[in-house]
């Protein structure tokens, strides 16, 4: 189906993103279990609104949470509104735009005003007042001079009034050496202190981030600026923020540009899941900034569109390490294992995320043949733990229950199933799956993470 409308992410954790929409019904918030489009900046609801898209227009209706919208910068409280081309959106921190698919970007760029750091040509206040010496005027010296009492000394009480006083301040001076050489030296000796160093900026920054433990944090500081400037990665948005607090906190003047793992990790999600490949699971990487991609790929052509829009639509990702053949060849080589053993037919594999699950009604007999047959097989690939068992009845109103009357293998494969209904392969089936592939005697169903491969030999046809 072809893209009729576009958006660009122009501020928030996504920004410079952009997302095409084919037509149908897209769900916009910060809920990862109900919206289609994840956005978790500040200021974005549970359920931000409902994208409406056809051919012929573009709509947006606002969900029942109260919040401020705006629409090209103003107040917009209408529950459903049409949207033109080159329109923007803003709710919170995010920012979003939207154009027809074959128009190009006209965009003015607006600056988000939240949190933005004060620049270089900026005044900057003085914290502490100046204060200047202010000189006493004549008549202050001579009202002040008129004030003390006049008293006449002669040249011999002048004498003898210097000199005492000379005296009084040597024994003085002569008593303060005698007691700090015999009591405070030695104990600052004794004690081994030294005058506090006071700590830059940058200095202070540091401490702050190693108390955090956010070792994928980069610090630099900025002369002309006159600010910290804070590169990097943290692993998730309460990592972020708490670290922002702190360095408000410590009144330290900084600019924050860091990716949120992870945010990567729910960009990468969502890309695959709109286009066909929701059952990858997608996990950290080795190093930050990088992910890990695990499941059954059985389209090459849809990786490819994929792996070119991962380089360039999702921000702070500096790779991915990929493991589909593996997972691919487990899932083949265990199917043949437990076809010889002559248990396909009463069990179902599936991948779920990193590891494979083999269902149905396991007694204890059968788990412990399931048990010799996985340590076995994960001997031999030199990989424990990959398989696990689940003991499930699978009834005939069980979700994954077909009654397939038969399977066509052409030049276009289908399945019949018991009602005369046709369904090739990207159909969803009635109970909600879809049919990801057709062979002679299996099918393979997929629902997000879930892949299900279900035999079906021409004996067990329904009638």
């Amino acid at each position: 189906m072809k893209p009729q409308w576009k958006i660009k992410v122009l501020s928030g954790t996504h920004q410079g993103a952009e997302i095409q929409l084919v037509e149908g019904e897209f769900l916009l918030g910060s809920d990862i279990n109900t919206a289609d489009l994840v956005f978790q900046d500040n200021g974005v609801p549970a359920l931000l609104g409902r994208l409406i898209v056809t051919v012929e227009d573009l709509r947006f209706q606002r969900g029942e949470e109260p919040f401020e919208l705006l629409v090209d910068g103003q107040p917009e409280t209408e529950l459903l509104i049409s949207l033109v081309s080159q329109q923007q959106l803003q709710a919170g921190e995010l920012l979003i735009a939207v154009a027809r698919f074959d128009e190009p970007w006209a965009l003015i760029e607006k600056a988000v005003k939240d949190n933005e750091s004060i620049t270089a040509d900026e005044p900057l206040a003085d914290s502490v007042p100046s204060r200047t010496n202010q000189k006493p005027t004549n008549r202050q010296i001579n009202n002040s001079a008129k004030k003390q009492p006049k008293k006449k000394l002669t040249q011999k009480s002048k004498f003898h009034y210097s000199r005492g006083l000379a005296l009084l301040s040597s024994v003085a001076g002569t008593i303060l050496l005698v007691w700090f050489i015999s009591f405070a030296w030695p104990q600052k000796v004794d004690s081994g202190v030294q005058p506090t160093k006071q700590l830059s900026p940058l200095e202070k920054a540091q401490q702050v981030v190693k108390q955090l433990t956010l070792e994928n944090v980069k610090i630099t500081w900025q002369a002309s600026r006159q600010r910290l400037l804070l590169t990097g990665y943290v692993p998730d948005t309460e990592s972020k923020l708490q670290l922002k607090n702190e360095l408000e906190s410590a009144s330290l003047f900084n600019r924050i540009n860091l990716y949120v793992e992870a945010d990567i990790i729910r960009s990468v999600q969502f890309i695959l899941d709109n286009n066909g490949l929701g059952h990858i699971n997608v996990t950290s990487g080795k190093t930050a900034g990088e992910v890990r991609l695990m499941g059954l790929l059985d389209n090459g052509k849809r990786w490819a569109k994929v792996e070119k829009m991962l380089k360039h639509d999702v921000p702070g990702l500096k790779g991915y390490q990929v493991d589909f053949d593996s997972s691919r060849q487990h899932i083949a080589a265990l199917t043949q294992v437990l076809e010889e053993n002559h248990l396909l037919g009463q069990l179902q594999i599936v991948s779920v995320g990193n590891y494979i699950e083999i269902r149905g009604e396991i007694n204890q007999k059968l788990e412990n043949k399931l048990n010799q047959l996985i340590e076995h097989f994960e001997t031999n690939i030199g990989q424990s733990g990959l398989i696990k068992t689940r003991n499930m009845p699978l009834f005939a109103d069980d979700p994954l229950h077909l009654p397939v009357k038969s399977i066509s293998i052409g030049s276009v494969p289908y399945i019949v199933l018991k009602n005369n209904q046709k369904y090739m392969v990207g159909a969803r089936l009635p109970n909600g799956y879809r049919l990801a592939k057709i062979d002679n005697d299996f099918i393979k169903l997929r629902n997000q993470d879930q892949v299900v491969k279900i035999t079906i030999k021409p004996e067990n046809y329904a009638n």
